[in-house]
């Protein structure tokens, strides 16, 4: 009979959970493909390399704590469900709803230089970005089968 001990159960969950969280990593790398080139070389070097923060902000010139605020940011933005929606369903949209989705989603541009950029009001374009988040939790809860919420 073999049984786990508290430790050997402890042990199991942080694999389980290391595992977990590599997966998601990965998958934020695959989407990084669609960051812009700059942001796209911070997370491979960091990712692929092995450079730490410290090391890329001597490079950089900026601060390690700057630099790895730099890198969670951009993990943040690869991860979240409107970047994935973006980068599956972006061909989908029409050419100025994709211009400002991707300047803001893709680019991380406030949305004050999104307007500048494509010459819309703000408000335009917070009602562009609305649309493509209501877009994509609709296909988050058609993918989960459950009713479109507010």
């Amino acid at each position: 009979m073999f049984t786990m001990n508290r430790a050997d159960i402890l042990d199991d969950r942080i694999g389980r959970r290391r595992i977990t969280l590599r997966r998601r990593l990965e998958d934020a790398l695959v989407l990084a493909c669609h960051l812009p080139a700059g942001d796209r070389l911070v997370l491979e070097q960091v990712y692929y390399h092995g450079l730490s923060p410290r090391d890329l902000g001597r490079l950089t010139g900026r601060p390690a704590r700057q630099q790895r605020h730099h890198v969670a940011s951009l993990l943040r933005r690869c991860r979240s469900r409107r970047f994935a929606f973006l980068a599956v369903h972006g061909d989908a949209l029409d050419p100025l709803t994709r211009r400002v989705a991707q300047l803001s989603i893709f680019h991380g541009l406030t949305l004050r230089n999104v307007a500048h950029e494509t010459g819309l009001s703000l408000h335009q374009v917070r009602l562009i970005l609305q649309q493509v988040a209501a877009l994509s939790r609709a296909e988050q809860a058609r993918r989960h089968g459950d009713k479109m919420t507010r």
